[in-house]
């Protein structure tokens, strides 16, 4: 990797250093001055089942079903809205926007390190495939994929690492970060058809949902918990919000 380096990465990463000079001439495109470290990945492929499996086993549902707007839902006593790039739509937040990415997947099981180039250039082995990157072309909607950013991913990527060319192209991805200037993580009441219901907010993520998720999510169950105890004298129903969201965190929590 190449650039700029943040205070925070020796701090984060004991073994940060930089590469030396030696060692970085072998690159196929040598920058100055390259960065090596040891960090976790997460495969969300793995991981994601994982979370929807703890939460059917303390008795959630998961229902697949279109919302076109916050009244749809006013049956229920609390909505969580974590609709990534849709927040845009379902909010009419001015701030949300698309940052497209795509991405080629390869399966190259001799590929066992990671490199970044850039920001739009990298190289990332998950446990039963490679991804390489990538796009952030913000503002841009299109779903399908552009043959011009599929070639140029894969050049440069041959580019760090030759023997990608061996690998097998399994298939190429396009995904909307969900762009926004800051996260937004805050209960917002609204007027349902008559009906107060209070709205948690959590989206505006970009790029980084799996590194923010866990944080965020404490952040958000705070925020609602302050929100509950400041209504909870005057409400029976808000009261049982409190205690079923209690019981809820210490469920998860005895699983990890």
């Amino acid at each position: 990797m190449g650039g700029a380096v943040p205070e925070y990465a020796t701090k984060l990463f004991p073994d940060f250093r930089e590469i030396d000079p030696k060692a970085q001439s072998a690159f196929m495109i040598p920058q100055q001055p390259g960065y090596t470290f040891t960090t976790w990945q997460c495969d969300c492929n793995k991981y994601l089942p994982w979370l929807m499996d703890q939460i059917k086993a303390m008795g959630g549902r998961f229902i697949r079903h279109h919302i076109n707007a916050f009244r749809d839902l006013k049956d229920f006593d609390l909505i969580v809205n974590c609709t990534g790039i849709n927040a845009n739509f379902i909010t009419n937040d001015k701030k949300m926007q698309p940052d497209r990415g795509q991405v080629i997947v390869v399966k190259a099981p001799w590929i066992n390190h990671f490199y970044i180039s850039g920001t739009d250039t990298y190289i990332l082995p998950r446990m039963e495939n490679v991804v390489l990157g990538g796009t952030h072309q913000v503002g841009d909607y299109n779903l399908k994929e552009n043959p011009e950013d599929t070639k140029r991913i894969w050049r440069e990527c041959l580019k760090i690492c030759p023997s990608l060319k061996y690998g097998e192209i399994k298939e190429v991805r396009v995904g909307l970060r969900p762009g926004r200037s800051a996260i937004r993580i805050e209960v917002e009441e609204m007027n349902l058809d008559g009906k107060t219901v209070p709205v948690l907010h959590n989206y505006g993520h970009g790029g980084a949902g799996v590194t923010f998720h866990w944080g965020c999510a404490i952040e958000a169950s705070d925020a609602l918990q302050t929100y509950l105890k400041e209504k909870q004298s005057n409400s029976a129903q808000v009261q049982n919000l409190f205690s079923s969201l209690a019981d809820c965190n210490s469920k998860f929590e005895s699983k990890l």
